[in-house]
């Protein structure tokens, strides 16, 4: 072997180990992808905030929920209407979706934050109003006692029935 090859070797088998290491710890060395919080931590206050209000019901809570998995447009019109119609939601998230014991979405809960658009919410709900859902809309998680959030769900469930 020549002496110019020996630090390519070297260099090669250097670089094989750190690679090795790397997937032996549960990381990707070249991933394009990266992890992410379910929730924000103002979600995750609300999040815990819901539970506890709905504790000794049969009402669970669903963070981060695609609208889609809640909702669709009806068959029988023109394919590209449907379509259309789907794209206005098909991508959005709901931050809570309160729903039965048998899976049923009852209730959809946003927790506006300075990033909501007041104009952009209205479409929202008039989208899920149409649906057959109430959105509750709440501001400050922190400031939420459970037993409003349970008094508020249960007049909506109230009035479903």
């Amino acid at each position: 072997m020549t002496d110019h090859l020996v630090p390519l070797i070297c260099a090669g088998i250097l670089i094989l180990l750190i690679a090795l290491v790397m997937v032996s710890r549960g990381s990707r060395p070249f991933s394009a992808y990266r992890r992410k919080r379910l929730m924000t931590q103002h979600e995750t206050v609300m999040y815990h905030k819901l539970v506890k209000a709905l504790s000794g019901t049969p009402y669970i809570v669903c963070p981060q929920v695609s609208m889609a998995a809640v909702m669709d447009v009806r068959s029988g019109m023109e394919n590209s209407r449907r379509l259309g119609l789907r794209n206005r939601f098909d991508r959005k998230i709901v931050d809570f979706v309160i729903a039965d014991a048998d899976g049923h979405a009852r209730l959809l809960v946003e927790l506006d934050d300075s990033s909501h658009v007041l104009s952009k919410d209205r479409d929202r709900d008039e989208i899920t109003r149409d649906a057959g859902y109430t959105t509750l809309r709440y501001r400050k998680a922190g400031k939420l006692d459970p037993r409003d959030l349970r008094r508020d769900i249960a007049e909506i469930i109230r009035a479903q029935d």
